[in-house]
């Protein structure tokens, strides 16, 4: 038997906190608004079981998406014993929902004011004589059955929740198919050429 090299294979599996990117880890956490806003506080256990206390810094805000950093708390760097790389915390803010606010009077009068906007008005619509005029491409906004759109129009929305199962209608274009599904959607009047 000749001696030879010794060949591991390490496999790492995914953590159920951290994840790794280099020497870093990551973490993802989840605060409310008043922690973000007012401060935080929490404790999480690190890969070596120690007890690690988080605390925000003082009148520091943490907005959605922010990553913030624990330096020295990420795994060993190689062939450096004694330095390691950091612990990055990506934040996510929960916003309460509306039955929730006690009091949105106080709240008004606490946080900034909204950035005012002015509402644009109305324009009036040109009535076109379109007995004499020639249809052309610019004029296709013309030719809506019964001049039910008004230019200059000016239409006020209200935000809904995003519902997936809206979703379901067809709103490509006739390039948008591979042909694949013709035969699930019904078949039209069909022309005979005499």
């Amino acid at each position: 038997m000749e001696p030879g090299d010794l060949i591991f294979v390490v496999r790492t599996q995914p953590h159920k906190v951290f994840q790794r990117k280099g020497n870093n880890l990551i973490m993802k956490k989840t605060i409310l608004l008043s922690e973000a806003l007012l401060g935080c506080m929490f404790v999480f256990e690190h890969l070596d079981k120690r007890q690690i206390v988080v605390r925000s810094a003082p009148e520091q805000v943490i907005k959605p998406g922010d990553i913030l950093a624990l330096p020295e708390m990420g795994m060993p760097i190689p062939n450096k014993p004694f330095q390691f790389g950091q612990m990055l915390i990506q934040f996510d803010v929960q916003y309460p929902l509306y039955s929730q606010i006690k009091d949105t009077e106080a709240l008004r009068k606490i946080l900034p004011a909204p950035i005012p906007q002015s509402v644009p008005k109305p324009k009036k619509a040109e009535k076109k004589n379109k007995k004499n005029k020639k249809a052309s491409v610019d004029d296709v906004d013309d030719m809506n059955d019964g001049d039910h759109s008004v230019e200059g129009e000016v239409v006020e929305v209200v935000l809904q929740e995003y519902v997936e199962e809206r979703d379901n209608g067809y709103s490509g274009n006739a390039y948008d198919t591979d042909g694949s599904d013709e035969e699930d959607r019904p078949q039209g009047v069909q022309c005979a050429s005499q």
